[in-house]
């Protein structure tokens, strides 16, 4: 991609950014030109909408675009990331969220008996719920956790 491509993408993208909340995070989307994906967009961030203290970036391609968000507060803070493709026909969404916690894996799981234990593998601990989220837990070096969340998603175009 040319430098001009590169330079426009990024202040697409840096434009985009703002805290302006749920107003905000539908009418970059709509700015961006992707009018159809509100039902989506209100379900996969209606957590990071509630929060009292939060950011986001919006940033797209003619196919498809991606909000990331923190929300939270020191220490109980989430990171979400959540891509959007409208098919036309439904909005397709695949989304990452990010959570740190002083627990071990082990007192995770037990805590949060939703998750079901799948595999340890490579340092991760991985479980799944019944509604199909991957969870893989991290331990870190100095202690504490790193919960990942993966899940996919079909929504209605409004």
């Amino acid at each position: 991609m040319k430098k001009t491509g590169l330079t426009f993408i990024f202040l697409l993208t840096l434009f985009a950014s703002n805290s302006y909340g749920y107003m905000g995070v539908i009418q970059a989307a709509h700015n961006a030109g992707f009018t159809h994906c509100d039902i989506a967009i209100k379900k996969e961030f209606s957590d990071f909408f509630k929060a009292d203290d939060s950011r986001y970036n919006i940033s797209w391609t003619e196919r498809g675009f991606n909000i990331t968000c923190t929300y939270g507060s020191p220490g109980d803070t989430v990171f979400q990331s959540v891509t959007f493709i409208d098919t036309g026909k439904k909005v397709t969404t695949f989304s990452t969220a990010t959570i740190q916690s002083p627990m071990s894996p082990a007192q995770y799981m037990q805590k949060y008996s939703a998750w079901k234990y799948q595999a340890i593998q490579g340092g991760t601990t991985w479980a799944a719920n019944e509604g199909g989220v991957i969870c893989i837990i991290t331990s870190l070096p100095q202690g504490g956790i790193i919960v990942q969340f993966y899940r996919s998603g079909e929504y209605q175009r409004n």
